[in-house]
């Protein structure tokens, strides 16, 4: 392990990059068909979630997207499009079992941790850890600041796939969230949109 890639055991938090969103904090989420809501949040492994071995009460957390492209590769695609060709077809039974729900949650009693552009730098974390396919340090970090920081209910930063910005909302500020809307995805209008400009194509 590169102890440069871990964070400090105090975090210093006046440096960090907090922003006050002051109203309502919005994204786009694609999950399984299954799933009661948009807004469920389990308790699985991802980039924040806390370290297997985190010796405190496990926290949660929910990723949604500023946009429909990169709400699809993080939740549906990620490396499986690994083809050099200009266009992909993919059979549209990839997307079948796939809703969407734009989210909105009450963020006035909360701050946002913005690592897009140079919130990393600013605060002292390695340029790459938020880009790691490892999430080993990425979960190490987000522990440190869950438990240092209590006012933070989210975290921003650069998906790895489109470099848009994703949304870790803490379970601690989740509880404040609405579903404002809900569709399957294939229903979606701007679906076939989003995938032309991905370079993916659907067939039967």
């Amino acid at each position: 392990m590169k102890p440069e890639l871990n964070p400090p055991e105090t975090l210093v938090t006046s440096n960090l990059p907090i922003t006050q969103v002051g109203g309502m904090l919005t994204g786009i989420r694609v999950f399984r068909s299954t799933f009661d809501s948009g807004l469920g949040i389990g308790d699985g492994l991802s980039r924040l979630s806390p370290p297997k071995d985190y010796p405190e009460s496990r926290f949660k957390v929910l990723y949604m997207a500023e946009d429909l492209e990169t709400a699809l590769m993080e939740a549906i695609f990620r490396d499986s499009l690994t083809s050099q060709t200009a266009f992909r077809s993919l059979p549209i039974t990839t997307l079948e079992d796939y809703d969407i729900s734009r989210l909105a949650f009450d963020f006035s009693g909360w701050s946002l941790l913005d690592l897009t552009g140079m919130g990393p730098t600013i605060m002292g974390m390695h340029r790459d850890i938020m880009n790691l396919s490892d999430h080993t340090w990425s979960r190490q970090w987000s522990a440190a600041i869950y438990k240092s920081v209590p006012n933070i209910g989210a975290v921003a930063y650069h998906s790895t796939f489109t470099k848009r910005t994703c949304i870790a909302i803490y379970d601690r500020a989740a509880a404040s969230g609405q579903e404002i809307s809900r569709v399957p995805l294939l229903s979606e209008p701007v679906i076939y949109k989003a995938l032309d400009n991905l370079g993916v194509g659907l067939f039967s």
